[in-house]
């Protein structure tokens, strides 16, 4: 079990990092509007705040299942600050995916199933999932019998726009085209990546199936940079439980049930072999 920390209210010092992630990207974002960064290191520099800007979707996608803070208005301030490094409000995600996408798991009640990728080859699946995901959740949000948001959530939700808004005002002012540039670029890029690696963790799995519902990647540095995100298939049977006990809890209650398939290395390779370099869609053999 986790305990929280004396000094900082953290529920656990590992978060350390995340709030250290949270800072680097703010630089990221921002310093560009202070100097006048050489033109040869923008893609660089693009590079970096658009990995950082994911690392930010991925720190809020854990704060909203465990908050990192034991002082819920602590919590709250940090919605808000997570809200200009992502581009959207940090409480938003909950609807589709705290109270959908863990309900359903990749099926086809889920608004971003991987069944939206419909067939074809895996660049051609990718790209039509990134437009018909975010075009399907957009729409299922908007219905009537949509989750709703607590009153709680709700307040923190309204303050979170506003921020948001007033960020993009200034940058606005401040340069427009460094705004679009090195703002607006690494929100676009990071919710691409977002949107990516959930359809990865999900496609060709058994969404019916307890511990082959999601695919995990098991890549040490990808896992520390990423808050082992890869260990998806644990996330979904214990949503609370802290990212930094997410790799033995794999180990222990998924590994041993787990079709083998569903247990890769690298995110990226599966990627470049399994949709950008590929004809077909991915399959598992049968356990």
């Amino acid at each position: 079990m986790l305990t929280p920390t004396p000094i900082d209210g953290l529920r656990s010092p590992r978060d350390g990092r995340s709030l250290t992630f949270v800072a680097i990207a703010y630089l990221l974002l921002l310093v560009p509007f202070a100097i006048d960064l050489p033109i040869g290191c923008w893609g660089f520099w693009l590079i970096g705040s658009s990995l950082f800007c994911f690392c930010a979707c991925v720190i809020n996608h854990n704060h909203q299942h465990l908050p990192i803070f034991v002082r819920p208005w602590l919590n709250q301030v940090f919605n808000v600050i997570l809200t200009p490094i992502r581009g959207h409000t940090a409480t938003q995600i909950a609807i589709p995916h705290n109270y959908n996408h863990h309900i359903y798991h990749g099926d086809r009640r889920d608004w971003m199933s991987p069944e939206l990728a419909g067939e074809g080859c895996g660049c051609v699946r990718w790209l039509r999932y990134l437009v018909k995901a975010s075009l399907h959740t957009a729409h299922q949000r908007k219905q009537p019998d949509a989750p709703q948001l607590s009153p709680e959530q709700q307040q923190s939700l309204q303050r979170e726009r506003v921020v948001l808004w007033l960020f993009i005002g200034a940058i606005a002012i401040a340069n427009p085209v460094k705004a679009l540039w090195f703002v607006g670029v690494p929100w676009g890029m990071a919710v691409i990546a977002l949107l990516s690696v959930n359809f990865i963790q999900h496609d060709g799995c058994n969404p019916g199936d307890r511990y082959n519902c999601s695919r995990n990647f098991t890549s040490s540095l990808g896992n520390w940079l990423f808050f082992n995100n890869g260990y998806h298939t644990i996330h979904h049977l214990r949503p609370t439980l802290h990212w930094s006990e997410l790799p033995e809890a794999h180990d222990r209650l998924v590994k041993p049930h787990l079709n083998p398939d569903l247990d890769v290395r690298s995110i990226l390779g599966f990627f470049l072999s399994s949709y950008l370099l590929a004809w077909r869609s991915p399959k598992i053999k049968n356990p």
